[in-house]
């Protein structure tokens, strides 16, 4: 901002015989205009910072589970079930949970089949053993029993149903990863060949 004499200050600085002193006069305030719009934009872009981080936050999808994890999870929410009046609920929670597994793991759509269409099409795809063969159809007659004769088990029955349900599963995801080394160590001696 350029500083001005004005001819005021110079006519008493005559009559008291001292120097002219300079005297500003305003010539605009652009300087105060710019510090407010400065301070309107960092405003603003703090704003901004903060909606941002807030959004990116939000968008961070969750993490499928595994159908072993997801199977395990349903397992445990029809333990909740186990008792002689919710026999139907406990024996429709533990099928259904059991077969969205085989469904997922194998990638055969079987949710809606019956029992026996069940087994036929689960054993002509997969080659089950006998004791994972009888420890799904021991499920299933459960299951059906219980949700179409309307059969009330014990609680003793209704927990021996559910170790078996957890122990199919613990034996067909031990098959998995055995399969799984088989295929790696295969490969590693190929090779190496």
């Amino acid at each position: 901002m350029p500083l001005v004499y004005s001819e005021e200050g110079q006519e008493l600085a005559s009559l008291f015989d001292l120097k002219p002193f300079i005297q500003p006069v305003e010539t605009g305030n652009h300087w105060c205009l710019v510090s407010v719009i400065i301070a309107v934009l960092r405003l603003l872009a703090l704003i901004l910072y903060f909606v941002f981080r807030r959004l990116k936050r939000k968008k961070s999808p969750p993490i499928p589970l595994s159908s072993f994890e997801e199977v395990f999870r349903n397992l445990k929410h029809s333990r909740g079930f186990i008792g002689p009046e919710t026999t139907n609920e406990f024996a429709i929670l533990m099928s259904n949970a059991i077969r969205y597994y085989l469904q997922r793991e194998y990638n055969i759509r079987i949710i809606s089949k019956t029992s026996e269409e069940f087994l036929k099409i689960f054993d002509k795809s997969v080659k089950l053993d006998w004791q994972t063969s009888s420890l799904l159809a021991d499920i299933l007659k459960y299951s059906d029993f219980a949700k179409f004769a309307a059969k009330i088990y014990s609680d003793k029955q209704q927990r021996e149903i559910y170790v078996k349900a957890c122990n199919l599963v613990r034996i067909i995801e031990r098959k998995k990863n055995r399969q799984y080394h088989n295929i790696i160590e295969q490969k590693s001696k190929g090779g190496k060949n």
